[in-house]
């Protein structure tokens, strides 16, 4: 592994920490929410207040969901990094395949 991995693979695993830590004070919040409502926060905001803890916890999913991604693929062999695209179109022709039989059952009924 290069440097230049190494270094990337540093920084993203230093950020993690605090990227999971808001997930869960995001989490909660919003758990805190469902048991005890909003107490006297006036309704006016209330959807601002939902949509904000939805958006942030959201953006952290995404976040270490793109983190663990880049981290497995920074950690693969070029071998391992071929036969892990091979494997993926293979599954998107599989996919493919089987949307359009969907499609082509669901047309057989309708008619």
């Amino acid at each position: 592994m290069t440097y230049k991995e190494q270094l990337i693979i540093g920084i993203i695993e230093e950020n993690l920490p605090s990227i999971k830590e808001l997930g869960e004070v995001q989490e909660r919040e919003i758990k805190k929410i469902r048991e005890e409502g909003y107490g006297d926060i006036h309704p006016f905001y209330q959807d601002e207040i939902k949509s904000g803890i939805s958006y942030t916890h959201g953006y952290t999913v995404g976040h270490l969901s793109l983190a663990s991604n880049i981290l497995s693929l920074m950690r693969m062999s070029e071998e391992d990094i071929v036969k892990w695209i091979e494997d993926k179109e293979k599954i998107k022709l599989e996919n493919e395949e089987l949307r359009k039989s969907f499609i082509k059952k669901l047309e057989d009924v309708d008619k």
